[in-house]
């Protein structure tokens, strides 16, 4: 988001930027009144990632002849048609015809190739592992958190009354939640600790660490930019040549498709 997008046009000298209304448009305002490229770059990108499943919508809308706003459709989708369209686009009760939207997509979708297919099963179960260890962690270092205890009462004693129990409790371990110290008779019961597993019994760390490599991995990202490890130039120049040249084409290629008609002319979001 925040590359500038630069219009260029192929010329018998090379290819130069072309400073006009549509350069504008699409690398300053292309809501205008509501969102700058830096917002509208950010959105596109962060709903074909996410919630758009690969796919990101956004409707050129045309004023006096001229492109007046391309505004982003949230929850629009792609839906197959019964015409000479192999899809059209559905959102707020209103279809549209693909050559109407812009169709942003992460990848095509197998089966349906006109679709966007975004990062499915495998992603979802990184998350629910992190979930799950994010709890386990949080349950173990709660303050209210207080290990198991096993009380030993002779075999021969009362206790077996559980009203008996219940008044041995409030007499004698009532204020245990306080951090006070019990104070119990020597020869009445005996107390043992069951000592649980800690965190590092149960390998969190290790395993948060695995799971954060594994949804780097996913996304094609260095391991230093979920907070992994140190920063390592050389990966990071291959992330931006693999997973971020990879998105800023698709998004290249979708606006010269549909937003110009000369055809010397092309947008270049700037490396």
């Amino acid at each position: 988001s925040s590359a500038p997008i630069h219009l260029m046009e192929n010329t018998k000298k090379g290819d130069v930027r072309v400073y006009d209304g549509m350069s504008r448009l699409v690398d300053i305002d292309p809501w205008p009144g509501v969102a700058t490229r830096s917002i509208w770059m950010d959105w596109i990108v962060s709903t074909m990632l996410g919630e758009g499943d690969g796919n990101a919508f956004v409707l050129p809308a045309i004023e006096a002849g001229k492109f007046a706003k391309l505004e982003p459709m949230p929850g629009a989708t792609a839906t197959t048609s019964f015409g000479e369209s192999p899809y059209f686009v559905s959102w707020r009760g209103s279809t549209y015809h693909p050559s109407e939207v812009l169709h942003f997509r992460l990848f095509a979708d197998g089966d349906s190739p006109w679709k966007g297919r975004g990062y499915r099963v495998q992603l979802q179960t990184v998350v629910d592992a992190l979930a799950m260890s994010d709890a386990v962690k949080k349950s173990l270092t709660s303050p209210d958190y207080a290990p198991p205890l096993c009380v030993f009462v002779n075999s021969e004693s009362d206790f077996s009354d559980e009203d008996k129990r219940e008044e041995f409790r409030e007499k004698y371990l009532a204020d245990a939640k306080d951090g006070k110290p019990w104070i119990l008779p020597a020869d009445l019961v005996k107390i043992e600790q069951i000592k649980p597993l800690t965190l590092a019994d149960l390998a969190i760390k290790d395993t948060v660490e695995l799971d954060k490599r594994t949804v780097a991995s996913i996304f094609g990202v260095p391991p230093h930019i979920v907070g992994l490890g140190s920063y390592d130039p050389k990966a990071h120049n291959a992330f931006v040549r693999s997973t971020i040249i990879h998105m800023a084409v698709t998004i290249e290629q979708q606006l010269t498709q549909k937003l110009l008609e000369n055809p010397m002319r092309y947008y270049r979001i700037n490396r």
